[in-house]
């Protein structure tokens, strides 16, 4: 209908927004010159028995010219702590995704002699890891679970998106899809993906995804008072969610 049209040309005109000003933060980072190497936070005392993988989220990957943890990684290692960074799709699936960390993991263990892992994972990241340890069997592979602001109980936006025509719907795939093809995704799914993130899907999910007794896990979230900040200014002017949805931005 008119209504749903409408949002998908909305929806469309934020992306190109967002792609633009992700290109000016990516030539920005690119040409910045360094300043000082880090902050003086010394948490060596805290060094972990075993190595961690930073799971980034959806979207923003390890590009060349930006890095999805920035320096958290770095100033880990600064403080002797054995860091990897996963390269999972940007836009794949939660369910491929796992696979793909699975397999990271699985190398990372052989490589540093580990029985065991740590896992810091950002967004979405928190339901690929979820997803592998549970259904993947690699519950007595990893030691912990941290997520930061990981939507567990799935996004308004991504319902809107799974309403749109199916004609907006497959213009969006397209150009998303074809972009993070070109950034080596290997199996790129926006719309699958944003099936997997609806509230109705996580419910199942949860039902479904249980948490292991073999397992430590923690949750942290944050919240925007500025709701103009960065990116979140084109959604939240657009659809009037507040701070695109509580849900998305609320840790388990």
């Amino acid at each position: 209908n008119k209504e749903n049209s409408n949002i998908g040309l909305i929806l469309i005109i934020s992306m190109i927004a967002i792609n633009v000003i992700l290109l000016i933060v990516f030539l920005f980072v690119l040409f910045k010159k360094p300043k000082q190497k880090y902050i003086d936070t010394d948490i060596s005392k805290y060094n972990s028995k075993y190595p961690i993988i930073l799971v980034h989220g959806m979207v923003l990957k390890d590009f060349k010219i930006y890095r999805a943890f920035r320096k958290i990684k770095d100033v880990l290692i600064d403080n002797g702590v054995k860091v990897y960074v996963s390269n999972i799709d940007g836009i794949g699936t939660i369910k491929n995704n796992a696979v793909q960390l699975k397999e990271e993991i699985l190398n990372i263990l052989n490589k540093e002699n580990s029985e065991k892992i740590n896992i810091i994972a950002h967004s979405k990241g928190g339901l690929d890891s979820r997803y592998m340890i549970s259904m993947l069997k690699m519950e007595d592979k990893v030691a912990s679970l941290t997520t930061l602001s990981t939507p567990h109980h799935g996004s308004k936006l991504s319902r809107m998106l799974m309403k749109l025509p199916n004609w907006i719907k497959k213009i969006i795939a397209f150009f998303v899809n074809t972009f993070y093809k070109i950034c080596k995704d290997k199996n790129p799914d926006i719309l699958a993906l944003a099936n997997d993130l609806t509230d109705y899907k996580m419910k199942e999910f949860n039902q479904k995804v249980l948490n292991s007794n073999q397992v430590y896990y923690q949750s942290y979230s944050s919240d925007l008072d500025n709701k103009k900040t960065y990116l979140m200014m084109i959604p939240h002017k657009l659809f009037f969610l507040r701070a695109l949805d509580s849900s998305f931005i609320r840790g388990r």
